[in-house]
């Protein structure tokens, strides 16, 4: 028997499907064109009552259309999510390209090629306070102070600064008086008028120590002046085979015999605080020349202030 017509029906079906397909993005990121075959098989097995039958049949399916995007395209949300991966990672800038990170930097705007210290700032290799790229002198010695270059104020390490320096090569090690200048076998500069030998150097008879003062009309030192007697005593000490005449002199003020009498004893002065430093008096001579030797006019009072002196001759 066959069911009555409209009624129920038994069936099996098996499908099977078989394509390919691609899509190509035209105009933009968000129109697409989309083409796909597909071979489909379909058993579509009938079994009414008594029917065995096979019903089965083949397609086949072709397709074209277009394909358009709504909302972001692919690429704005890739770049986005790019952007966010890269947030997630720490950026580490150096702005003046000195090995510093900004962040750590105390000195951002280092010149390039300029070598910093770990703060970022230029080095003083030397300490001497001025930065390498100033610095003439770069092996300046620790402690040593410097002038704007960078250079020792105090070129021939003797105590005395350049800048009062008359012997400004004296030989390493030897003793100086207060004008930078060792007593024997230093190289004084000359002055307007002095003499000089081969070397360029002065030729002096005498040694002005200038600063050498005393009270007023009177032959006690000051405390200014006994410094720099130190220096003359730890000269005189250390050259034991030097014998010196101390000469003193005056401006024109007074009379010539007041003034030759007050020479000598401001000599004796300055003799008796060497002998108490440890000098030999024998070593020693003093002479008083008042104001026969000026070495200024004494019309002003800056030249009777130079002529107001004391002189360390060196004796043959």
């Amino acid at each position: 028997m066959h069911p009555a017509a409209g009624g129920p029906a038994n069936y099996e079906s098996t499908v099977g499907d078989i394509g390919i397909g691609a899509i190509y993005p035209i105009f933009s990121d968000r129109v697409y064109v989309r083409g796909q075959a597909m071979y489909r098989y379909d058993s579509h097995n009938r079994r009414d009552a008594g029917d065995t039958g096979k019903d089965g049949f083949y397609e086949a399916v072709a397709a074209l259309g277009l394909h358009v995007t709504i909302g972001k395209s692919p690429a704005t949300l890739a770049a986005e999510k790019e952007a966010e991966e890269a947030a997630l990672v720490p950026v580490v800038q150096d702005s003046d390209n000195d090995g510093v990170n900004d962040d750590a930097d105390a000195c951002p705007g280092t010149a390039r090629g300029v070598k910093v210290d770990s703060r970022g700032c230029e080095r003083d290799s030397d300490g001497d306070g001025v930065l390498d790229g100033s610095d003439q002198c770069p092996n300046t010695p620790a402690g040593q102070p410097v002038d704007a270059k960078g250079c020792s104020l105090d070129g021939d390490n003797d105590g005395v600064l350049n800048q009062m320096d008359q012997c400004p090569n004296t030989p390493a090690g030897a003793e100086v008086l207060a004008d930078g200048c060792a007593l024997t076998n230093d190289c004084r500069i000359p002055q307007p008028g002095d003499q000089v030998d081969a070397d360029g150097c002065a030729v002096t008879q005498a040694v002005i120590l200038r600063g050498v003062n005393f009270d007023l009309d009177s032959a006690r030192l000051t405390p200014n002046a006994k410094a720099i007697l130190d220096t003359v005593g730890d000269a005189l000490l250390s050259i034991e085979s030097v014998n010196v005449e101390i000469g003193g002199h005056t401006d024109s003020l007074g009379s010539n015999a007041y003034n030759q009498k007050l020479s000598q004893r401001r000599a004796e002065s300055v003799k008796t605080y060497l002998s108490e430093r440890g000098v030999d008096a024998s070593r020693m001579e003093v002479k008083g020349y008042g104001e026969a030797e000026p070495v200024a006019p004494n019309d002003t009072a800056e030249g009777r202030e130079l002529n107001r002196r004391v002189e360390l001759k060196i004796l043959e």
